[in-house]
C-alpha cells in the first residue's frame, strides 16, 4: 500500500463535513469554488504581472481559506505558499510558485467537475492553439494514485525515465531490422502510457505495434519519429507543469 506521507488533492472528510451527504448542495458547492477560485487565480495571475505584491497576497490569501475549508488541501498549501512569498514572509520565485498553484487548481477543479458531472470549458494558455489536447490527462493520470499529486509525479519521473530506454531500444532494434523487438517494447509503451493518461504518446505507440507486427502497412522509422516527438511533448509538459523545471 502507498504510504500516507503523500498528500492527495482533497481531504474528502473534510469535504464531507461541509456538504453533510446533500448531494445537491455538494453540486453547488463545488461550482461555486469552481468559479470563484478561477476568478481569484486570474485576479493574482494579474496582479503578478503588473507587480502588485499587495493584491497577489490578498487573493492567495481568500484562496487559501476557501480551498481549505472545502478540504482542496493542495491548492490551500499552494496559495499559502503564494501568500508568504507576496508578503514577504518568505522568499520564494511567485511565478513559480504560481505555476505550481495553476497546476492544483487545475486537476482539483477537474476531480471535482468529474465528480458532479460539470462540463469544465478548456483552459486557456497563451494562445497555443495547436496543441488543444494536453499531454497527459491529469485527471485520468491521478486516478492510478489515489488523486495524489506528490505520488503522480513520482510515478511520471519513473514512467519517462523507462519510456527513455524503450524508445532507444526502439530505434536500435529498427535499425537492425528487429521488428519482434520494436512489437515488443511499442506494446509495453502503449499500455503504460495509457494507464497514465498520455493518450496520444499510447496511441503513436500503437501504429508502431501494428505495422511492428504486419497487422498494417506504414513506414516504421517514420511511425517511431513520430513516436519519439509524442514522448518529447509528454517529457516537455511533466517538466513544465508538474515540476516547474525546464
Amino acid at each position: 500500500t502507498v504510504a500516507n506521507s503523500f498528500v492527495s488533492l482533497m481531504d474528502w472528510e473534510q469535504m464531507e463535513d461541509v456538504v453533510g451527504g446533500d448531494d445537491e448542495f455538494m453540486a453547488e458547492i463545488f461550482e461555486e469554488f469552481i468559479e470563484h477560485a478561477s476568478k481569484q487565480f486570474s485576479n493574482i495571475q494579474e496582479a503578478l504581472g503588473e507587480g502588485n505584491h499587495e493584491k497577489v497576497r490578498f487573493e492567495a490569501h481568500a484562496l487559501k481559506g476557501s480551498s481549505a475549508t472545502l478540504g482542496a488541501i493542495k491548492v490551500s498549501e499552494s496559495a499559502k505558499a503564494v501568500e508568504k512569498t507576496a508578503a514577504g514572509v518568505e522568499n520564494g520565485n511567485l511565478p513559480k510558485l504560481l505555476q505550481n498553484l495553476k497546476v492544483n487548481l487545475s486537476a482539483t477543479k477537474k476531480l471535482l467537475a468529474a465528480k458532479i458531472g460539470l462540463t469544465l470549458p478548456p483552459e486557456n494558455d497563451a494562445g497555443d492553439g495547436a496543441k488543444s489536447e494536453p499531454a497527459i490527462n491529469i485527471p485520468k493520470a491521478l486516478e492510478q494514485t489515489g488523486d495524489d499529486m506528490d505520488f503522480l509525479k513520482e510515478v511520471l519521473g519513473e514512467f519517462l525515465e523507462h519510456a527513455e530506454k524503450q524508445m532507444a531500444t526502439m530505434k536500435e532494434a529498427a535499425s537492425a531490422d528487429n521488428k519482434d523487438t520494436v512489437r515488443f517494447e511499442s506494446h509495453a509503451l502503449k499500455g503504460s502510457s495509457a494507464q497514465l493518461g498520455a493518450d496520444m504518446l499510447s496511441e503513436a505507440a500503437y501504429a508502431v505495434e501494428k505495422v511492428a507486427a504486419g497487422r498494417e502497412s506504414g513506414d516504421l522509422n517514420s511511425l517511431i519519429k513520430d513516436l519519439a516527438q509524442r514522448f518529447e511533448d509528454v517529457r516537455e509538459f511533466v517538466q513544465s507543469n508538474l515540476w516547474n523545471e525546464k
